[in-house]
């Protein structure tokens, strides 16, 4: 018997379409300022727990967090490098439902003063069309990796108030029947190429966390952006039927590269995983002159650079396309994007939806929405690890005081009012907490270094933040001698007792 999840799913997934875009920002707008909602992480493994309190102001709104460090932090710091105290060192990583407004306008005020070159209509169809046929050709029916996926994904929406895991009770009549109504989708695509969705996305929010320089018990932070996350059915359970999701991003990027006859030697680390960072560090060992860029605003900008066929995929917002940020392709979308900007370019590029990493290249495009990272560039930064100084040893930097994780997210309550104190702690085991202090080293336990252990991470458009995870899953059980280790660096081994 069909469960009302299941109900829900199948009769939101059929796509239709239509000459002109809905462009819905007005009624987004109200509904996020309306919403008294938002959301916090839990603690970094370098905090124990901290106090918060906050509430709005006249833009915006503000926090104060009192936090408790653990006291192994003190003894770490003056054996690191001063850069990787004051490089990616966050604040509470924080949410509220009308910040999207303000990020939304945001966005929007920088996509006026940008100059961006679509893709030729020719173009724009080749790729399109390359991409949905590689796809239809990956896409099949395996009940195993169904299971597997509305497992790993079970605390996450596909819809607002129904999770993947509320699946797990749908038969396989139930689940070969969405197989087909996907399809169908992938198939309505290809037959009214060039016209826009007619769907309304639904919308969620991501933390944001601000920069910190120091170490420090108090903090008092303003901010007023807050992530906006675009998802709906129609367009985010592709990958429920696609187990091999590296062998199918392969497939589509290398058609992509032949289309556009795109010079450099791409590296993607959705394909390669882990040995993205041994390559990086043959690529400094060699003396590449390296250059990091970001993209600014990119979901935005990756909407207007693939084009006129690839309307039928985006989201409407703001008055221009944009890449929605919760779909099966969104990582894939934004890095056709990357390698559209850089198709001319001579060397090699590290390239993940809008990172930019550049190594021996003569020319780099020079445009606004795409910004070069100082910093990045001269620690060597890929994907969160710093290859330099010592490509053999690379390291991580910055002391979080919350998670990374958006799967740990803690919902809070936003209104007129002032809140708080919260009193936000972790039940942490610390040999987690002992092995991220390892990874600012270099040096992970008794049993290698950093490099050797990610060389064998599987890919994954979160390769950035997968590095927090080494510290979540198997490698925070291996066990190694924490006195030995200490010694090594000139700490003393009490402190993580």
């Amino acid at each position: 018997m069909a469960t009302s999840a299941f109900n829900t799913l199948a009769g939101a997934v059929p796509i239709s379409f239509s000459e002109y875009p809905i462009d819905l920002t007005r009624e987004y707008f109200y509904e996020w300022e309306q919403r008294q909602s938002g959301s916090t992480m839990p603690p970094s493994p370098a905090v124990d727990f901290y106090e918060l309190t906050y509430g709005p102001e006249a833009l915006g709104w503000t926090y104060e967090a009192k936090v408790h460090w653990f006291p192994f932090v003190r003894e770490l710091i003056p054996s690191l490098e001063p850069w990787q105290v004051s490089h990616r060192s966050r604040c509470i990583a924080m949410a509220v439902s009308a910040g999207r407004a303000f990020e939304l306008h945001h966005r929007m005020e920088k996509m006026k003063g940008y100059k961006i070159k679509p893709l030729s209509d020719r173009e724009s169809r080749e790729c399109f069309e390359a991409m949905i046929h590689r796809t239809l050709q990956y896409m099949t029916f395996d009940e195993t990796w169904i299971r597997e996926y509305l497992k790993e994904h079970a605390r996450s929406s596909f819809m607002p108030g129904h999770k993947w895991g509320e699946l797990f009770s749908a038969s396989t009549q139930e689940l070969k029947a969405l197989f087909q109504l996907v399809k169908t989708n992938l198939e309505s695509l290809l037959r009214y190429e060039g016209m826009w969705n007619h769907v309304k996305f639904n919308t969620g929010l991501r933390a944001r966390s601000e920069g910190i320089t120091s170490i420090r018990e108090l903090y008092r932070v303003s901010f007023t952006r807050t992530r906006i996350i675009t998802f709906h059915p129609a367009l985010s359970t592709w990958t429920l039927f696609i187990p091999q999701k590296a062998v199918w991003y392969r497939a589509v990027l290398e058609d992509i590269i032949k289309i556009l006859h795109a010079r450099p030697t791409f590296i993607f680390p959705y394909m390669e995983g882990g040995q993205t960072y041994i390559k990086a560090s043959e690529l400094f060992k060699d003396g590449r002159e390296f250059k990091a860029v970001d993209g600014s605003a990119w979901d935005s900008v990756a909407g207007v650079i693939l084009g006129k066929y690839f309307r039928g995929m985006m989201v409407f917002l703001g008055g221009y396309p944009m890449v929605a940020s919760g779909i099966s392709t969104t990582s894939m979308l934004d890095t056709i994007a990357n390698v559209v900007l850089n198709r001319d370019v001579d060397g090699v590029i590290i390239a993940l939806g809008d990172d930019m990493n550049y190594f021996g290249c003569r020319y780099i495009p020079r445009v606004a929405f795409a910004e070069y990272q100082p910093n990045d560039t001269a620690h060597g930064t890929i994907l969160g690890v710093h290859f330099r100084p010592d490509p053999l040893v690379p390291r991580t930097s910055g002391f979080k005081v919350t998670s990374d994780r958006s799967t740990a997210m803690r919902p809070l309550v936003v209104d007129e009012d002032i809140h708080g104190p919260i009193l936000e702690g972790y039940r942490r085991d610390m040999r987690q907490s002992i092995l991220w202090a390892s990874l600012l080293t270099g040096q992970v336990g008794e049993k290698g270094t950093l490099l050797e252990h990610i060389s064998h991470m599987k890919g994954s458009e979160y390769m950035s933040t997968a590095i927090e995870d080494l510290t979540e899953g198997t490698l925070a059980y291996e066990q190694f001698e924490l006195a030995d280790w200490a010694r090594n660096h000139g700490l003393k081994a009490e402190v993580f007792m």
